[in-house]
């Protein structure tokens, strides 16, 4: 089952294993895994090896251990995450034509906010990408993502607007933000800056929508924040039985 002539580490491959059965479904959410003797004999290597993977797992979030009882898939898995529908999945339902452009890209201070936000410490930087995206050839969401420097210092070498942020992400860092991350939305409604408001070429104090989205990974750690501006004069949003969702007006 593992390939001891590689130079993948053991105790990688069991992680890979594992990701894979609970990605896959095969373990459920609440399941509980066999005991550290079995899964010694199951892949042929030694304790420390198989409790180097459990921890691990245990650490990202896939796996509570329940003192006197054992390790088990980390229940709030089945949970749905509370995310606003993706910009270019809402164009494509909609049938609108969507890219993006890249404005900037740069390392700046932390401020306060995302020092608070993405548990950085003081001193610490984070890359500031600046995007906007565009419906049927108009600017309609002006982008803002946070990323914490020294796990997204890769963002300075790459257009982000040549493939999606969650495959980019992945490629990088082997996380898949869509399995793998939880996410915590705020909407509010705010007039637009003249820096924005150029942007998205609407006026100076046109109503737009903001979308401030906190991504963090299984285990509770912060992992970046995006903040999105929606122009007013683009969308609305329909209340449904899950909250509230965007909608680009018709022409």
């Amino acid at each position: 089952m593992l390939n001891k002539n590689t130079y993948i580490p053991l105790y990688q491959q069991i992680i890979d294993y594992m990701h894979e059965k609970i990605e896959s479904g095969e373990y459920k959410p609440g399941d509980m895994l066999p005991s550290e003797a079995s899964l010694c004999e199951e892949f042929g290597v030694s304790r420390i090896t198989v409790r180097n993977a459990i921890q691990y797992l245990t650490d990202e979030g896939y796996i509570v251990k329940r003192h006197g009882k054992g390790s088990f898939i980390n229940d709030k898995l089945s949970k749905p995450a509370s995310r606003f529908i993706r910009f270019t999945e809402l164009c494509k339902e909609q049938g609108v034509a969507t890219y993006n452009q890249t404005v900037s890209v740069e390392e700046i201070p932390a401020t306060h906010e995302l020092i608070r936000k993405l548990d950085l410490a003081y001193g610490e930087s984070v890359i500031l990408m600046t995007q906007l995206r565009y419906a049927n050839y108009k600017p309609a969401v002006l982008l803002r993502g946070y990323f914490p420097a020294d796990t997204f210092g890769f963002l300075l070498e790459e257009d982000p607007a040549k493939q999606e942020l969650a495959k980019l992400i992945l490629a990088h860092s082997g996380i898949d933000i869509d399995t793998r991350c939880g996410y915590s939305d705020v909407m509010s409604v705010s007039a637009a800056k003249k820096e924005d408001a150029e942007l998205l070429k609407i006026k100076t104090g046109s109503p737009v929508y903001m979308l401030t989205e906190t991504v963090s990974q299984m285990s509770g750690k912060s992992f970046f924040m995006l903040k999105e501006m929606l122009s007013g004069s683009m969308f609305d949003f329909e209340l449904t039985e899950t909250g509230a969702m965007p909608v680009i007006k018709a022409d």
